[in-house]
């Protein structure tokens, strides 16, 4: 609607409102009020348009607003995602380091026992071999022991006699295992266990341990 029919209507609608006669000698009052409201309303409308234009500057920073909480709130997402993605690949290689360390120490213990069986196998044999050895001893000594006799009967020198315990008898000539060991109540596997003796060779002037 045009301000002039506002006009207008603001008039007919002042006159009927105030029983005033339409055409009245003087119209100044009236043509002074209908320019009040007609500025009043000039008034609201601008601040009709002041507040529409606050109220779009609103929405326009709403809306600024809204993209850049949704933008925000992606980009939190996204990280997550890129976290979560990023720890499941580091555990699965600390869960592989852990798995390959265990089967190097089932490795390795296996490789200790491996050792320590050949360590006693080791021991085992040599220990046999410090008996066989101190048996070979004992066995050179009652060897030189019987040759140095076998030397002194050729020669026709006496041998001398050493002291002998209980349980030790120095084989004469023509002795045997055999005869010694019924002269002692024994048997001949026992003297040869107690001598370490294999054979039954013996020699005049060789000391036996009596079992």
């Amino acid at each position: 609607m045009r301000k002039t029919d506002k006009l207008l209507c603001l008039t007919v609608s002042i006159f009927f409102l105030t029983g005033l006669p339409l055409f009245a000698a003087d119209t100044a009052p009236i043509t002074r009020k209908i320019q009040s409201i007609d500025h009043s309303l000039s008034n609201l409308d601008q601040e009709i348009a002041t507040l529409q234009q606050k109220s779009q500057n609103q929405d326009l920073v709403l809306d600024s607003i809204h993209r850049e909480v949704s933008g925000l709130l992606q980009a939190v997402k996204e990280s997550q995602s890129k976290a979560e993605n990023s720890n499941g690949t580091r555990l699965k290689t600390i869960e592989k380091n852990i798995e390959k360390t265990f089967s190097d120490l089932k490795q390795l213990k296996t490789s200790l026992n491996d050792n320590v069986s050949l360590l006693a196998q080791l021991q085992k044999t040599a220990k046999e071999q410090e008996s066989l050895i101190q048996l070979q001893a004992e066995q050179i000594k009652d060897l030189e022991s019987a040759m140095r006799l076998l030397a002194s009967a050729i020669q026709g020198k006496p041998s001398k006699t050493k002291e002998l315990s209980d349980q030790q008898y120095q084989v004469k000539s023509g002795d045997t295992l055999e005869k010694i060991a019924k002269a002692h109540k024994t048997t001949v596997e026992a003297l040869k266990a107690k001598n370490g003796l294999e054979k039954n060779t013996i020699f005049p002037g060789q000391t036996l341990e009596l079992p």
